[in-house]
């Protein structure tokens, strides 16, 4: 379907189709604000490491999709105005591991974010229900969970396939991150996003949708 978003930028609400349906941006169809770009193009903006001043991962600065595109270059040199295609691109927050407050190892933001951002994709070794509820009831033993319910048949497994999203933490209440199931360049992928601006150092958490006890909300 091409998407003829009229949004004045990001496309981040439900003016665009695409967005509305709970689908990233097709980079064929969606060339109105910048989707089809390629990332090696520069239009997001990304410093390279290492790059001026010598600065680390952690600390170079990330423009993103705030920066203005370049009239006079056609755009090219500026960011695409069309947010919604972060988890294709893979332009998301900076992370880092650390002790959590909550249990275990935690995930922190290591750069300020804004609402709305794409923090972390969840991945994992795709299983049917029945071989993840074996898996944890092994994990229950070692007070782990790593399970994350894709679909009815399906269930994404992170102990030994996944990305820093796994050592994410359960918070109810305090939640700063909201997964979402998108389709994403033909395939169905969990997509992490921040639910209020982050700051440097902030422990990122996500509501599970069950209560487990030993865990200190």
């Amino acid at each position: 379907m091409l998407c003829e978003c009229s949004a004045t930028g990001r496309c981040a609400t439900d003016d665009c189709p695409c967005f509305a349906c709970d689908r990233e941006c097709d980079p064929a169809a969606c060339g109105s604000y910048g989707a089809h770009w390629d990332p090696a193009a520069g239009v997001d903006g990304e410093q390279p490491f290492g790059g001026i001043g010598g600065e680390s991962e952690a600390t170079a600065p990330r423009v993103g999709f705030l920066a203005a595109a370049d009239p006079v270059a056609g755009g090219v040199t500026g960011s695409r105005r069309c947010r919604n295609v972060q988890m294709q691109v893979g332009l998301r927050v900076r992370l880092v591991l650390g002790r959590s407050d909550a249990h275990g190892f935690g995930v922190f933001a290591a750069e300020r974010a804004i609402k709305g951002d794409f923090v972390c994709e969840y991945v994992g070794e795709m299983v049917p229900h029945d071989d993840a509820h074996t898996r944890g009831r092994v994990y229950d033993g070692f007070g782990d969970s790593y399970l994350y319910t894709l679909t009815r048949s399906v269930v994404l497994d992170a102990c030994r396939i996944g990305s820093r999203m796994r050592y994410v933490n359960h918070r109810r209440v305090r939640a700063n991150l909201q997964p979402k199931l998108l389709s994403a360049s033909g395939y169905l992928r969990v997509g992490s996003f921040s639910l209020r601006e982050l700051s440097p150092g902030e422990e990122l958490y996500f509501d599970y949708g069950y209560d487990e006890d030993g865990w200190r909300e």
